[in-house]
């Protein structure tokens, strides 16, 4: 089971100055960078195995843990690990151990230096010099200690682990940049087109293998240490930026999804100040519009109807035949408003419609009378 993802505090001042630093390069005019694609932008893909490269951390994090314990166990490292006594109960070290913890230390500075400053252009100083101890300090080194679990790969193990001593944050730390250094070491010293036999023999040889890994794991190295701190803020970002390309083109044509997007930009909008005078004016105009007006019966045409530009297939041939005409003999219902004027209209009709409701209610009547009897 993968050890829970390790995060330090940050001030609050320092993680809103990345933040702004994040945005500001995620939405540069001149070279955007999309998310997805800010874990490459700290490592050379030239000197990484794409076996052993994901975009998801834990994969990339468990495939870096193998490749430490490949090289432990094929002796490339062994002078920057910590053994343990049984006698003294202490973690001993070897005659290299300290010169190889300097000499990566110095490594992991240089890189995560140069690193940041590539992700950062435009960084202030007094960022770049807060966030350092975030990524290189000795609190950092231990949480990457713990991460990779070097534990497993230290040179001599305690029997009983629980009855062991365990590490210090020092040790821990110093460990770490020795086994940096002893990586180094063991790439500058050999060639990947080094062979352990005279002939070329097929699969690549040992050695081949061993610097493959040491590059990818000193490429990765720096990069995990400064993407630990960035990665939390990154998360924060994409929740409420749900473009997926992250990038301006995208963000310029499409429209954000949230409310929260506005919170996007560099410099926060200050919201318009509005009088408590101009605030009742604007509820009483949006109250009277949402009363819609409604018309009396009438007979009258109707001429607030909205013209509609729809064309359905509908054959209107049919419409002038003698079925859908009224006829002027027609005296079941008065004619349209639309086909004759009001004062158009027959006398009978008005007749017809009052002699009805005359019958009707005669009718009623006589029903009644009925049911008394």
């Amino acid at each position: 089971m993968a050890p829970p993802q390790t995060t330090l505090s940050l001030d609050a001042n320092l993680r809103n100055t990345l933040r702004s630093l994040l945005i500001e390069r995620l939405c540069s005019p001149t070279q955007p960078l999309p998310a997805k694609q800010l874990y490459d932008e700290l490592t050379n893909r030239s000197r990484l195995v794409e076996e052993f490269h994901f975009s998801k951390t834990s994969r990339r994090i468990t495939r870096q843990r193998l490749a430490l314990q490949f090289l432990r166990r094929y002796n490339v490292l062994l002078h920057g690990l910590l053994f343990y006594s049984e006698g003294t109960r202490t973690w001993n070290t070897t005659t290299e151990f300290h010169r190889l913890a300097i000499l990566g230390e110095s490594v992991l500075l240089t890189e995560v230096r140069t690193r940041l400053l590539k992700l950062f252009p435009a960084m202030p100083y007094a960022a770049y010099v807060q966030s350092l101890p975030h990524m290189v300090g000795e609190e950092a080194l231990a949480a990457a200690f713990d991460r990779y679990e070097m534990q497993n790969i230290v040179g001599a193990k305690p029997s009983n682990r629980r009855s062991g001593t365990p590490l210090t944050r020092m040790q821990k730390s110093h460990m770490l940049c020795a086994i940096v250094a002893e990586m180094y070491w063991f790439t500058a010293r050999t060639k990947p087109t080094d062979l352990t036999h005279n002939n070329a023999l097929f699969p690549p040889s040992d050695v081949l293998i061993l610097h493959v890994l040491s590059t990818h794991l000193l490429e990765n190295l720096p990069a995990e240490l400064i993407y630990n701190v960035v990665e939390p803020i990154v998360a924060d970002i994409k929740r409420v930026w749900v473009n997926e390309p992250m990038s301006l083109p995208s963000q310029l044509r499409l429209t954000p999804r949230t409310v929260g997007a506005l919170s996007l930009n560099a410099v926060p909008v200050e919201p318009r100040y509005t009088a408590k005078e101009d605030a009742v004016m604007s509820l009483q105009k949006k109250h009277a519009e949402a009363h819609r007006r409604q018309n009396a019966l009438t007979c009258e045409p109707d001429h607030s109807c909205v013209k509609s530009f729809m064309r359905p297939l509908c054959n209107y041939r049919i419409f002038e035949g003698p079925r859908y005409q009224i006829l002027s003999s027609d005296n079941r219902v008065a004619p349209l408003p639309l086909a004759q004027e009001r004062s158009s209209l027959p006398a009978s009709a008005v007749c017809t419609v009052v002699g009805d409701a005359e019958s009707a209610a005669r009718a009623m009547e006589l029903a009644k009378m009925a049911e008394q009897w």
